[in-house]
């Protein structure tokens, strides 16, 4: 029932979900603590990588076997930040904001860079599944650039690709 709302969903109301955290947060007094802060950025991530995994997922469901890649690693990427994200937020932030640490662990840099390389995986993921499905044959960096970039930079990319997701998962039938 996700998946099929973040894939047909509008355009608008997909970047919509992406800038309301932003909003709430310059709009009202809500997340400027850190634990405030961790429950913006995990609707962030619920929206951002919801709509990733819905359109990876999917996309890879859909392709002849020679085509398909492994769902697990998929999965494992996109849990990652969600581990990540309670960590920053109850081992660093929350110590910092009440004077208990004055600066972030060293370690800290490993697990960020590592939670980095998750999402980026996430989004060559689903670029490169959705541009094999688009185009039923096997894609390069140089066919799937685009919806990479589109991804990666979320609610710019959704007003571009969003209707081609829409279109690809759920055509309209003529007359409709």
């Amino acid at each position: 029932m996700i998946k099929t709302y973040f894939l047909q969903a509008r355009h608008w109301q997909l970047c919509v979900l992406m800038v309301t955290p932003y909003a709430v947060y310059k709009l009202t007094g809500f997340g400027h603590n850190p634990i405030d802060w961790g429950f913006l950025l995990l609707y962030f991530l619920l929206v951002t990588l919801g709509w990733l995994y819905s359109v990876g997922s999917t996309a890879n469901d859909k392709l002849d076997p020679q085509f398909k890649m492994p769902l697990l690693y998929f999965q494992l990427a996109t849990l990652v930040p969600f581990i990540y994200l309670p960590i920053v937020v109850f081992w660093v932030l929350a110590p910092m904001s009440r004077g208990e640490i004055q600066q972030p662990p060293q370690e800290l840099i490993f697990i960020h860079f590592a939670t980095l390389f998750a999402v980026v995986y996430c989004i060559w993921y689903t670029a490169k599944q959705f541009t094999t499905l688009r185009n039923n044959q096997q894609s390069s960096f140089s066919d799937y650039y685009l919806a990479f970039m589109g991804f990666w930079f979320g609610f710019f990319g959704v007003w571009f690709l969003q209707p081609k997701i829409s279109e690809l998962f759920y055509p309209t039938k003529p007359g409709n």
